[in-house]
């Protein structure tokens, strides 16, 4: 066990030394393994890009006469795809790889000043030569130009070597080691507080890519042998007659597998079969190799002692090897690990197969004997060791030339220029990491790293040729999910769907099952509807939690987007999730279908909004519209108006507003929509469009037409056909006629052919009305007939055949004469239009409803309390719900629901002539405030200037207050209109 474990009967200063290397060479071994698992993404990180969807949608519908009109909102729709993100430079390996060099370096220099003197002078000029190469000038400390600070740093290094090594040899290893590690912290000091560069140490891990290099492929020479050795050692211990065949075969084995390695890597061999990894055999070298270099003791015993400079030695060089590996995986430096994969195998491959030559031609004879040939492995009695080294040499330097050795020097170019580029990433000074980068891609064609960050830069800058061909190089032989995802990418920016998609069924070809590219191909996938394919590939990509979220996200957008009969509930039920993405879309697709998600969102925050939570916050608002709280309500305004919102304030507005207008809450609705048309950048248009239809909806087409003429100018789709309704709706027949006639040329088929109906309406007279169907007879009662053409339409309405048409003219007839404020006469209207048997929902609804207007305009509260008891108020009827009931309440005494029905009445909707009147009323009877009636009054024919019973009523609450210039005022407007 001591010949295992030989450095336990050391001194025990040497052994913590010892001890020390150790640790020091398998913290290299660490890194360089976490980096090797870890590759392309030490430098290299997802970036989750959202895209979002507008989705034209109508959460309202409303019925005007012929016309159905549907109220245009949109919701918004988040999908998700994956790009891979700017290169980083890994600050942290590049001071690890520093540091480990640095106190190998120290221990190295040490060992050299006890050596005798022709070796101490070779070494001496090796650590002249890696200072030199480190070009420690660059680091412009103290302003010092002409290389006088590495001159100065050779001279605190070699004069204390030199005066150990020829003045006094008696002082310790110990001691010599303190003063080098004292110099070495002071230099270091010295280059942290006076470089004139940033990032000093960074720029050290740069310049000591050379020397590290040419160190790691020297141990790499010094090691490659270990491994059949090593079975030699195994193989011949036990004194068996077997030891020679078994040998042979390990040893063949072994070869072959680098073979296939080699035949693997250089592309002329693709069978899928498992082989050990030479990075696997070069670890397994390295440590093995410790006792390798003990039993080589022979051949350097002349040079340095095993015990302990030997070891030390050895520890160091190895922790130099581990470490330059390390820090090329962990800056993902791929073409100079190119060349040192090539140099390993090559090395393995050579030094192996001489090996079994050397041993046959020194030891077959202690072999056949059944005597240990390791013991004298290094004593050789024919073939001189020499020659064995020789000979493998000669057959790494055969492989190299067959391979194109140019190649080899080319990709340790092009690492040094990648590193070069990454300290000026690191530094900030992009444009000139560039310029490496592109010196790096020209040593290395196929450079990964280099050519992966110029095709980044150039995406940024929408050069989309010059990014596709820098992926393209990048992907040639190290191809990365990075790399493939971001080709694509850069072809969805291009809007090439068709392409991107070719690009990732490419991508996953090489990297199958990636779930980053497997999401974004779905997701493609799904903007070209191949909907059973994208579901497929977003399922597949769902199984991994790294992209889950992404993947359900883009699965219920989909969905959303293309109106599949799917239940928001029945996908939330799938996807169990709290994720931000999932539920903002299960909220648009429940605002889009219209089917509710009866689950439990917590959308209220403060402070800033992200893009997922002001997509769920919209979509929230409208698809809870009906039966969200006024306390969100606001509590939203709240985030919508905060300053660091600014980017979604203006969508949460239109969602604000919409939300109000179906609550009832129609001055709110409007006066948010018109700050919305005067502040917006490009949706003026639609703002005032939105304005128009609501208008129209509230029967005021005199102002609705005033919005869609502002809608028009805008160039909003549709402007000129609402303007020409509205116009029609006003009664301004011949602004109404010009429009229309215009429109018989509209592109729209159905808006050609409801103008040619509407001229022939608006042009015919009543006798041709009577000979034409019943919806041209109706259209022309509703256009034609005014409130006083009542014998007109009693003859129209009887030469209809369809009682739906004849309960709907009636009916409208009575609304009209409720406007007019002769209740009387409405009356007799709705009594008629309830004689009639009609078959259509929509009808019997509206003559129910105008049945509850005119008992409650004409007091009778016994028969409109009978009437309520068979009457179902939809959400939307929020108002008029409580108008009635606040009717009632006060009739019965319930004064305090009474207060809390018509607070609300008096100032939600001022085209709810009714419920305003009615709580102006109730104010002067009950308030202590003499002016609150006024006042609301006042505020309803701001808004609404059209309606006849609240021109009445301002005028006798102002002649009431003695406001006599105002109700002067007002009664030019009540003639107006009474004209009209």
């Amino acid at each position: 066990m001591n010949k295992l474990w030989f450095w336990k009967t050391w001194n025990t200063s040497y052994k913590q030394h010892t001890y020390l290397l150790m640790t020091l060479m398998v913290i290299s071994f660490v890194f360089f393994a976490f980096y090797y698992f870890k590759g392309v993404d030490s430098v290299i990180g997802w970036e989750n890009f959202q895209e979002q969807k507008i989705v034209e949608t109508s959460i309202h519908e409303f019925q005007l006469g012929p016309f159905e009109i549907t109220v245009p909102v949109n919701v918004y729709l988040l999908f998700e795809f994956f790009q891979g993100g700017k290169l980083q430079p890994n600050l942290y390996i590049s001071y690890v790889f520093v540091l480990v060099l640095t106190i190998a370096f120290v221990y190295l220099v040490t060992i050299f000043s006890a050596l005798e003197k022709f070796w101490y002078f070779i070494a001496s000029g090796l650590v002249i030569l890696f200072l030199v190469s480190l070009r420690l000038d660059v680091l412009q400390v103290a302003g010092l130009g002409n290389s006088w600070f590495t001159i100065g740093t050779i001279a605190v290094f070699l004069l204390p070597s030199f005066y150990f090594n020829a003045f006094n040899k008696t002082a310790t290893f110990q001691f010599r080691l303190l003063i080098f590690a004292l110099i070495t912290l002071l230099v270091s000091i010295v280059i942290y507080f006076m470089a004139g560069v940033k990032l000093p140490f960074m720029y050290l891990s740069v310049t000591a890519y050379v020397p590290a290099m040419v160190l790691t492929v020297i141990f790499i020479v010094m090691v490659a042998h270990e491994v059949p050795a090593g079975f030699l050692y195994l193989t011949t211990q036990a004194q068996a007659s077997t030891g020679l065949k078994h040998f042979l075969v390990i040893t063949i084995i072994y070869l072959l597998n680098l073979v296939l390695i080699y035949g693997n890597d250089q592309g002329f061999i693709t069978w899928n079969i498992l082989y050990l990894d030479i990075y696997l055999i070069f670890s397994v070298t390295v440590f093995i190799g410790f006792w390798g270099w003990k039993h080589r003791e022979v051949l350097y015993q002349g040079l340095m002692p095993f015990y302990p400079f030997g070891a030390y030695f050895y520890l160091a060089m190895a922790s130099i090897a581990l470490i330059t590996f390390a820090f090329l995986f962990g800056t993902s430096n791929d073409a100079p690990l190119e060349a040192l994969r090539d140099i390993l195998v090559f090395c393995h491959l050579g030094f192996g197969l001489i090996l079994l030559l050397y041993v046959f031609s020194n030891f077959l004879k202690l072999i056949d004997r059944d005597l240990s040939a390791w013991k004298v492995l290094y004593r050789p009695n024919r073939m001189p060791y020499e020659t064995f080294r020789l000979g493998g040499i000669i057959v790494v330097v055969s492989l190299m030339i067959y391979n194109d050795w140019k190649s080899y020097v080319n990709n340790s170019f092009s690492g040094f220029w990648t590193s070069m580029a990454d300290l000026y990433v690191a530094i900030g000074e992009e444009d000139v990491a560039q310029l490496y980068y592109e010196q790096g891609r020209t040593y290395g064609y196929a450079n990964h790293h280099a050519n992966y960050a110029k095709g980044y830069y150039y995406s940024g800058e929408f050069q989309w040729q010059q990014s596709h061909d820098y992926y393209t190089r990048a992907n040639l032989k190290r191809p990365s999910a990075y790399a493939l995802a971001n080709d694509a990418n850069v072809y969805n920016w291009e809007e090439n769907n068709f392409k991107s998609i070719f690009s990732l069924k490419d991508a996953l070809k090489q990297l199958p099952d990636d779930p980053y590219l497997t999401n974004n191909l779905g997701l493609f996938k799904g903007k070209i509807h191949e909907l059973d394919s994208s579901f497929f590939l977003l399922g597949a990509s769902r199984n991994y939690a790294k992209t889950k979220n992404a993947a359900e996200t883009n699965f219920t957008g989909i969905v959303a987007t293309e109106l599949l009969p799917i239940s928001p509930d029945s996908l939330a039920s799938l996807f169990k999730t709290e994720n931000k993405g999932v539920n903002a879309n299960l909220l648009g697709l429940s605002a889009i279908t219209r089917m509710p998600l009866n689950k439990e969102i917590n959308v209220m925050k403060e402070g800033v909004l992200t893009l997922h939570e002001a997509t769920l916050l919209h979509n929230f608002i409208l698809a809870k519209s009906l039966t969200i709280t006024a306390t969100e309500l606001d509590k939203a305004e709240v985030l919508a108006r905060d300053s660091v919102n600014l980017d979604y304030a203006e969508a949460l507005k239109v969602a604000l507003a919409h939300a109000h207008y179906l609550q009832g809450n129609v001055a709110r609705a409007l006066q948010l929509m018109s700050e919305l048309s005067f502040v917006s950048a490009s949706n003026q248009g639609k703002y005032n469009f939105v304005i128009g239809l609501w208008l129209l909806e509230q029967g005021d087409p005199e102002a609705a037409a005033l919005a869609f003429r502002y809608a028009f100018n805008y160039n909003y789709k549709d402007a000129q056909f609402y303007m020409a309704i509205a116009e029609t709706e006003s009664g301004n027949l011949g602004d109404a006629l010009i429009l229309w006639e215009k429109l018989l040329s509209a592109a729209d088929e159905g808006e050609r052919s409801l103008a040619n109906t509407i001229t022939q309406v608006l042009s015919m007279n009543l006798q041709e009305a009577i000979k034409s169907t019943d919806a041209i007879k109706y259209q022309y009662s509703r256009y034609r007939l005014s409130t006083r053409d009542t014998t007109m339409l009693t003859v129209l309405v009887n030469s209809m055949e369809e009682a739906n048409y004849k309960a709907q003219s009636l009916t409208e007839m009575a609304v009209r004469q409720l406007e007019a404020d002769r209740p009387a006469t409405a009356q007799r209207y709705i009594q008629e239009a309830l004689s009639l048997s009609v078959n259509s929902p929509a009808v019997r609804t509206f003559r129910q409803f105008t049945q509850l207007r005119v008992l409650a305009s004409l007091g009778e509260l016994d028969a409109l309390a009978t009437q309520l008891s068979d009457v179902t108020f939809s959400l939307n009827r929020k108002l008029d719900k409580m108008y009635y009931e606040g009717l009632l309440n006060d009739a019965g005494g319930e004064k305090a629901l009474a207060d809390k029905a018509f607070a609300q009445l008096a100032h939600a909707n001022p085209f709810f002539e009714e419920g305003v009147i009615t709580a102006a009323e109730y104010a002067r009877k009950f308030s202590k405030d003499n002016g609150e009636a006024y006042a609301i009054l006042s505020e309803a024919v701001q808004v609404n200037k059209s309606s006849v019973r609240l021109w009445k009523a301002y005028i006798g609450e102002a002649l009431r207050l003695g406001y006599d210039d105002y109700a002067a005022d007002a009664r030019i407007s009540l003639q107006r209109l009474m004209l009209k």
